[in-house]
């Protein structure tokens, strides 16, 4: 949903899968090895998916097929612009393997691949580091202009039951002032609601408190408890909701700023990015005090129904679909028609269900439907889209 598809399949390959290959007694000769990252690199660049598939160990085969490394090169040249060329190789040791970085220039901004080989130059995991900008490239601004840091402070605070790490940018401006909550898209989040280099919500927040508005923004909890529900599967399943992933901490975030010295209380506001968006109105019906709510590219549709246009999208953005990506759109759509037909109050595997999203969470989002909660909602509501956002489009606005 917020950048769901693309930055689902580039998460696969930007974390290194090291699968604890054998490794044989006696290392490849240093060119040899260079040579074959070098290839890797070039075959996906040439977007010839199916032969840099077969330079891949076996557990690197099924975590990254064709299609998977169709949309993760997709989602770089998107952001970065297209391939040009391979400007600088090197490599380095990492126990019995060996990382041979590719440097590739592309029109924004240069990209460096860490292709990780085994001794016999079998491709057994990749990450990628972002480069420095091309000359020419408009520059990357991490703190914004608009910031002005002298004009407001900020602490450390914690929201709701399970004290989510958050941050309170307070403006010294004397008086009371109004105040907004700001609540993350799908995925686990940081309370900056990091993206690559940049930090989304902390732009937000900063903008904001430079205008003399108060702005609170933490730590989602599927974030922050990452590492727990990984163990703890019971704990992860009682969290598969919207309530518990989203509403319950936007809510409670409210009531914090409503305890604020410093806060008009009449003026507590909630914006909701992607996800955070379409549930905006949900959190609205279980949050009396709050004055309104803003909506930047909250979904309207039904997510299955978003998650098909974005795999359609990405499939056909080189005018044509092979054979891979069809048997992806298949499964797909037979997954879809599960969700639409089955009763999912019975047990059902999330293997059978879209994105392998349990039914606990699909009968979650049917419970907040935005358009059914909106109609009965009558205070202040701003929605934003981006014209060109092909994840929620302009459909949805």
């Amino acid at each position: 949903m917020t950048r769901d598809v693309v930055r689902f399949f580039l998460s696969l390959c930007v974390v290194t899968l090291l699968f604890g290959l054998t490794a044989p007694l006696l290392w490849a000769k240093p060119d040899f090895l260079l040579k074959r990252g070098k290839t890797f690199v070039r075959l996906v660049s040439q977007k010839r998916f199916g032969q840099a598939q077969t330079m891949m160990s076996s557990p690197m085969k099924k975590a990254m097929g064709p299609t998977r490394l169709k949309m993760m090169w997709v989602g770089l040249e998107l952001q970065l612009g297209p391939f040009e060329r391979i400007s600088a190789v090197k490599k380095t040791k990492i126990g019995s393997y060996t990382a041979v970085l590719v440097t590739t220039l592309m029109q924004k901004k240069s990209l460096v691949w860490r292709v990780i080989l085994d001794q016999k130059g079998v491709v057994s995991g990749l990450q990628f580091q972002p480069g420095t900008l091309r000359k020419g490239s408009k520059k990357v601004v991490r703190i914004p202009p608009y910031a002005k840091r002298a004009l407001f402070a900020e602490r450390t605070v914690h929201v709701g039951k399970w004290k989510l790490l958050g941050t309170l940018s307070l403006p010294k401006a004397p008086g009371r002032k109004p105040a907004i909550v700001l609540v993350h898209g799908s995925g686990p989040h940081d309370q900056d609601e990091t993206i690559g280099p940049n930090k989304i919500f902390r732009d937000l927040a900063w903008g904001l408190a430079s205008q003399g508005v108060v702005v609170l923004r933490y730590f989602k909890r599927t974030k922050q408890l990452r590492q727990r529900l990984l163990k703890d599967k019971k704990l992860a399943a009682s969290m598969a909701s919207v309530e518990k992933e989203v509403i319950e901490d936007a809510s409670a975030a409210v009531a914090l700023l409503a305890r604020t010295p410093g806060v008009d209380r009449s003026r507590i506001f909630v914006l909701g990015h992607s996800l955070g968006g379409l549930l905006a109105p949900a959190i609205a019906k279980v949050t009396p005090s709050m004055a309104g709510f803003i909506s930047m590219a909250g979904a309207s549709r039904a997510l299955e129904d978003l998650v098909l246009d974005q795999f359609l999208y990405i499939f056909t953005s080189d005018g044509k679909v092979t054979a891979g990506e069809r048997k992806v759109l298949n499964t797909l759509l037979q997954r879809i028609i599960t969700l639409r037909s089955r009763d999912l109050t019975k047990p059902i595997s999330p293997k059978k269900l879209p994105m392998h999203i349990p039914a606990s969470y699909w009968l979650s989002l049917r419970r907040n439907d935005p358009i059914k909660l909106v109609k009965d909602i009558v205070k202040p509501m701003l929605f934003l889209q981006g014209g060109r956002d092909y994840q929620v489009t302009l459909t949805d606005l």
